[in-house]
């Protein structure tokens, strides 16, 4: 909608001005802006300095002023970060890791990585970037033992050094639990105050958010009110992204998957929830009888990453991860 003149917004606009300039059948800003000033000012009878004053106050208020594509992308990328996942394979799949602003997800099977990759990844941003961590535990997945050891020579640990070297992480990593889908609202909600407000608490100075695991808090009421269940996930879907865009966050979930009527892997929760994500990567097993799997499929520390969904890069790449590795 075109905005309209009004009278009194300067001093060279009164109410005669005004009137002069409909009676020109200059209504609007943009006609007033479209037409040479000179006509203008023959046309309505008006002093030459008012129109230009009149002009300079309208491009003020009503123009946007031009940016140039490096001042947006200078833009960009003060405020964005790429956070490593701790694996160098998948960290070349995601093209450097976790970006701020953005939502990944980990789908797989049970015992296919997913909450090992999480906590590689947090231990990787607390302990190496000394970046702090919210890890919301949905399903009692979090535990110290795996995060010491994830530390480098974390064989060492029992020294003094190893000691403070844990410490120190732990103290970066803010574990938050979440029984059902109200409680983890309600936690996101404390977040992006805090953050806001850069008020002193727990979330304090958070960069990376990660939610193990989303499916878990839906199971008890899918099957249900299915109306209430899927506005639920709609609301956690849009508040988990808008929380990353505008705190600038790494906002890292996982999921469970179902199978397709071909049998192909699909992240679990439906329709509503397949959109949500910027990215998506599926963790695999390799079967029992590749290479790369050891006798016990399930105690393999080898699985394949695939790149489902991105919003930079071309999927259906793969990488091989070994969750094992130091």
């Amino acid at each position: 909608m075109m905005s309209v003149l009004r009278p009194f917004i300067c001093k060279a606009m009164t109410e005669d001005v005004f009137t002069s300039l409909r009676q020109a059948k200059i209504v609007t800003v943009t006609d007033f802006l479209s037409k040479d000033k000179e006509d203008i000012a023959r046309t309505c009878g008006i002093d030459y300095k008012d129109v230009v004053s009149i002009g300079r106050v309208l491009l003020a208020q009503y123009s946007a002023f031009p940016v140039s594509a490096a001042q947006l992308y200078s833009a960009v990328m003060s405020s964005q970060a790429i956070f490593s996942t701790g694996f160098t394979s998948l960290d070349e799949l995601l093209e450097g890791g976790f970006y701020s602003g953005e939502l990944c997800e980990l789908t797989g099977e049970a015992a296919s990585g997913k909450t090992q990759v999480c906590l590689r990844c947090a231990v990787t941003v607390a302990g190496t970037h000394a970046q702090n961590v919210v890890f919301i535990d949905t399903c009692g997945s979090f535990s110290t033992q795996a995060v010491s050891c994830f530390l480098p020579q974390s064989e060492g640990c029992e020294d003094l050094q190893g000691s403070q070297l844990l410490e120190d992480t732990l103290s970066r990593i803010c574990c938050v639990q979440a029984s059902d889908v109200y409680s983890l609202l309600s936690v996101l909600d404390d977040l992006r105050s805090a953050l806001k407000t850069q008020s002193q608490s727990q979330y304090s100075g958070a960069r990376l958010v990660v939610v193990d695991c989303v499916a878990a808090l839906f199971a008890p009421i899918q099957g249900g009110q299915q109306i209430d269940s899927l506005a639920l996930l709609e609301q956690l879907g849009l508040q988990l992204k808008s929380l990353a865009v505008e705190c600038s966050l790494a906002v890292v979930v996982t999921n469970n998957v179902t199978r397709a009527v071909s049998g192909d892997p699909q992240p679990s929760l439906g329709r509503v929830w397949t959109h949500t994500p910027h990215t998506r990567v599926l963790l695999e097993r390799y079967p029992s009888g590749s290479a790369l799997a050891s006798a016990a499929a399930a105690a393999s520390p080898f699985r394949k990453a695939t790149l489902v969904k991105s919003v930079r890069t071309a999927t259906s790449l793969t990488a091989h991860i070994d969750l094992a590795s130091s």
